[in-house]
């Protein structure tokens, strides 16, 4: 044979240059599926922990009713961060303070919530035609910010930081 008809036959490292074309596809595969992962797990625990939050105000909100005109959240503030902060995320998970209120709102026919004025002893204006008196409720917003395990070469990377989560509970 001649040597080249000999390299046409021979079949050695064949396999080493099929995986040098198909590893890098595999590898960014991969990386984006553990940082997608990451990213939704991520949120979860931000979601849990404003549930978390606001279930704490439901425990100490209900057995010992505020005084009249305090404001619970602002009375149960530093038991909400910590039960936020019990997620697997921990400390990184903060409540966004401006969204952590306590006010009157009238639900509609849709169950959105509409805010009442302070005044207002029915929910005729938020809501035409309502005679329902408005509740208490109170939103707790909690955050994290989320970094790409892999910013360079993960679509996660661009769906956002920080990761947040409105929660609400209906005081009275």
């Amino acid at each position: 044979m001649t040597a080249p008809r000999k390299l046409l036959v021979d079949t050695r490292g064949v396999a080493a240059s099929e995986m040098v074309l198909v590893l890098p596809m595999v590898a960014f595969i991969t990386l984006n599926v553990v940082d997608l992962a990451t990213y939704m797990y991520s949120k979860m625990q931000v979601d849990l922990a404003a549930q978390q939050a606001v279930g704490v105000v439901r425990q100490l909100c209900t057995a010992t009713p505020a005084p009249p005109g305090s404001s619970c959240n602002a009375e149960y503030s530093t038991q909400m961060t910590d039960a936020a902060q019990k997620t697997a995320l921990g400390a990184a998970v903060t409540l966004v303070g401006a969204r952590t209120k306590e006010d009157r709102y009238c639900a509609d026919t849709d169950g959105k919530l509409e805010l009442a004025g302070a005044s207002d002893r029915d929910c005729s204006g938020a809501i035409a035609g309502s005679t329902a008196a408005p509740g208490t409720y109170l939103s707790v917003q909690s955050s994290y910010a989320f970094s790409s395990v892999f910013p360079q070469a993960s679509i996660a990377s661009l769906l956002g930081s920080p990761i947040t989560s409105t929660a609400w509970i209906r005081l009275k």
